[in-house]
């Protein structure tokens, strides 16, 4: 999906945007009443559609592109710039994506979260969960049909969500002769929901609540799930129904993915077209703008390599100047590219 995150940040014109650390800004409330309507919806719709497809491979993005996909009908300014801002979050890490190991382990694991009353509108909560089989296997977020009257009915029906999922992936794995998977377990930042789940007593406080919620309650007296208590800290907030905070954690798997750049050996340059130089383009910068070197060290790092093209160059530094990191571009103007030899490293 690297061709794919490049190809909708050059169509959007994002390419030497500023990076930012998350995809939607904390406590971002985006309403149908505010800012102006779009001259031209359909850059909106086709934007937001691209998303979409993206989240297969991008799971942190999928909060902020499930609230941007319900304004689409009559997108607005504001709905455009929280757009925006995910592609500068992708254009931090292009390349990342979910990477499937040969040694995963095999039980099924389900973690669920719920925001509760999360839309301004209509005052109903927001689902979530991803379920595990060695890696993400089947993550979703959604809007809840119904208001609950509390957390803890927000996370109950989220349970139930996720007690859904897990069940059919248990018939699937069945179906493909996978056996002796045990209960699966499921995982729960709230402890009252754990308690409704458990208790098969109907209460005052949850008789509203569906009888098809309750299905929980069956799945876990026949063995088929097992619930459990997790703190909210381990809770992956990318990728749960709440917008992410800004924490050393949260950014540290970001971060992983510019340390394979360590060393100028790791760099090995193959030009074929306009989009492997891109490919470059982001590698360098990756690696070096990062530690706070200048373009002049990012085309040392590119002759180093053999790869000499004034395309390359160019482009790199277009995009440094986006770079938080980037503060010397008077120097850049300067850069004297000298003669270039076609590009033949491979």
């Amino acid at each position: 999906m690297l061709y794919y995150t490049l190809d909708i940040l050059d169509d959007a014109s994002l390419l030497g945007a500023q990076l930012v650390d998350f995809s939607m800004e904390q406590n971002l409330k985006l309403t149908n009443s505010d800012g102006e309507m779009l001259n031209d919806p359909s850059r909106f719709r086709r934007l937001v559609g691209r998303l979409i497809n993206l989240t297969i491979t991008r799971l942190e993005i999928t909060y902020a592109v499930n609230i941007l996909s319900q304004f689409t009908h009559q997108p607005k300014e504001p709905h455009l710039d929280a757009a925006l801002r995910i592609l500068r979050y992708l254009k931090g890490s292009p390349g990342q994506g979910l990477l499937f190991s040969l040694n995963s382990k095999l039980p099924l694991i389900g973690y669920y979260e719920s925001n509760w009353a999360n839309r301004p509108m209509t005052k109903r909560s927001t689902s979530g969960y991803c379920v595990f089989l060695g890696i993400h296997l089947s993550p979703k977020t959604k809007k809840q049909k119904t208001v609950s009257r509390s957390s803890a009915e927000a996370e109950y029906r989220s349970m139930a969500t996720a007690t859904c999922e897990l069940t059919w992936l248990r018939y699937l794995l069945k179906d493909l002769q996978v056996t002796n998977l045990g209960p699966a377990k499921l995982f729960c930042d709230n402890q009252v929901a754990l308690h409704i789940a458990a208790n098969p007593v109907y209460r005052k406080r949850t008789k509203h609540i569906e009888s098809d919620c309750h299905v929980v309650r069956e799945k876990i007296q026949a063995g088929q799930i097992a619930t459990s208590f997790v703190p909210s800290a381990r809770f992956d907030k990318e990728e749960s129904p709440n917008p992410p905070k800004r924490s050393a954690e949260a950014r540290s798997v970001k971060d992983q993915s510019k340390q394979r750049m360590g060393g100028s050996d790791d760099l090995l340059l193959k030009c074929l077209g306009k989009k492997e130089q891109l490919v470059a383009m982001i590698e360098v910068h990756e690696g070096i703008c990062r530690a706070r070197q200048t373009g002049i060290k990012m085309r040392r790092v590119l002759r180093r390599h053999g790869y000499y093209s004034p395309t390359i160059l160019k482009d790199c530094i277009n995009y440094a100047k986006g770079c938080q990191d980037y503060q010397r571009h008077d120097q850049i103007q300067h850069v004297s590219v000298g003669p270039m030899n076609p590009i033949m490293k491979v």
